[in-house]
Order: C-alpha cells, then sequence, then structure tokens
C-alpha cells in the first residue's frame, strides 16, 4: 500500500516549483546543443538513454541509494564518505558546482519539512564546511527523514533529472511541448530499470561515462552566451 503521506512529500519534493533552482540548469544539453550535438528530439532520446544507463544508474542514483541506507543506519559516516566520493567523481566543474548548490538548497529547504536529529547533525556539517552535499546525497537523506521508501526515493530522482533535462531541451527550442511529454513517458520503463540496478550496486562500483556531456559543460562555462548555469 502507498503511504498518503509519503508521496505527498515526493511529489512536493520533486515538484518544479520547489526551492531547490533545478530551472536554472540543462544538465549540459546547452552546452551539447552550442557543439551541434542536440538537433532534435531523437538526439534528446539518445542522450537521455545514455544519461540513464551509463550515469545515473551508475552513479547518482547509486549515491540516492546509499544515501538512503545511511540515513536508516543513523549512519553519518557513509554521508560523508558518498559526498567527498562524489566531489571526485564529477569531472566538470558546472555539474560538480551544480549538485552542490542543489544539494544546499535542498538541505535548507528540508528544514522546513520535517525534523531529524540525523539531518540537523548533517546540516551542521556542512555549514562548517565538514561535509559535500551533493543533490543525490541529500535526496537521499531527506527522502528517508520523510519516510519515503527507498525505490520511490530514487524514481523521484530520476524523474528530476529528466524532466530537468527535457525542460531545458523544450527552452532551447530543440523540441515542442507534445514531443517533450512523449518522450518522458518513453523513458518511464528505463527509469525503472535504472532504479532497480542502482539498487544492486556498492558504493565501490560508482562510475559515471558521460563523456560527451563533460566535454559540453567544460566548454559551456567558457561560453559567450548562456540561457542556464549548466
Amino acid at each position: 500500500m502507498v503511504d498518503p503521506q509519503a508521496l505527498l512529500a515526493l511529489l512536493q519534493l520533486t515538484d518544479a516549483n520547489a526551492p531547490v533552482g533545478g530551472y536554472a540548469l540543462s544538465h549540459g544539453l546547452e552546452g551539447l546543443e552550442q557543439l551541434g550535438g542536440l538537433a532534435d528530439g531523437g538526439a534528446l532520446r539518445d542522450v537521455l538513454d545514455g544519461v540513464l544507463k551509463h550515469s545515473l544508474a551508475t552513479a547518482d542514483l547509486v549515491g540516492v541509494v546509499h544515501a538512503h541506507r545511511a540515513a536508516a543506519a543513523n549512519d553519518i559516516d557513509t554521508l560523508l564518505e558518498l559526498g567527498t566520493l562524489f566531489t571526485a567523481h564529477k569531472v566538470a566543474r558546472e555539474a560538480r558546482e551544480a549538485s552542490l548548490g542543489l544539494g544546499r538548497r535542498l538541505l535548507a529547504n528540508a528544514a522546513n519539512l520535517t525534523e531529524s536529529s540525523l539531518l540537523e547533525s548533517y546540516r551542521a556539517l556542512v555549514r562548517l564546511d565538514r561535509a559535500q552535499a551533493h543533490h543525490c546525497v541529500v535526496f537521499g537523506l531527506v527522502t528517508h527523514a520523510l519516510r519515503i521508501a527507498e525505490e520511490p526515493a530514487g524514481l523521484g530522482f530520476g524523474y528530476t533529472v529528466l524532466a530537468g533535462a527535457v525542460s531545458a531541451a523544450l527552452r532551447l527550442g530543440v523540441l515542442g511541448q507534445s514531443e517533450a511529454q512523449v518522450i518522458m513517458k518513453d523513458e518511464w520503463v528505463p527509469l525503472v530499470e535504472a532504479v532497480a540496478r542502482a539498487r544492486t550496486m556498492d558504493i565501490a562500483d560508482i562510475s559515471s561515462f558521460a563523456p560527451m556531456l563533460e566535454i559540453a559543460m567544460m566548454g559551456h562555462e567558457r561560453a559567450y552566451s548562456r540561457l542556464f548555469s549548466s
């Protein structure tokens, strides 16, 4: 049975109006479009499929899963380990700073949504610059505090990434709204598969392979004009 309160909490966390700042990110798509690698909706599908299989499923979703499990075990050391790992793992500066910015804002917003001694301890370490509050880590921690189960937490995180990328493609003029909705629907099954895979992986197995997006983000930070911060 679905817990109505947990479902509503997840919907609120993943709402585009949540004060986290995801609307300012293109997840590397603006840089890719500037390089001529995002011509239409078909190209966007290829990018999303690659991100789900070779980046989200093997990296950020694994972070959500293990942060959620660490929160359940009241294991702050694992949360700190995950933060350090993702700081080293995110090679492109824009991706790294975007992840930390989203995480910090989500952590601040969570103070208005739930009370948790572990969450408060983690927040204090972030203020002291002793914890790297990456988005996936904070999402796993906050969803546990809101009594959202591990699998829907992963699905919610993945959905925010997909929705943010599709929204960015819309604003870049790559596709129209009707096609955007079809693409989102078509990514449901790959997202479910990505979350299932992430739940079988250990922290030591975290890896990512998205070279074109990383190259695009590295070039994007030096672009003459930009709509997005990443």
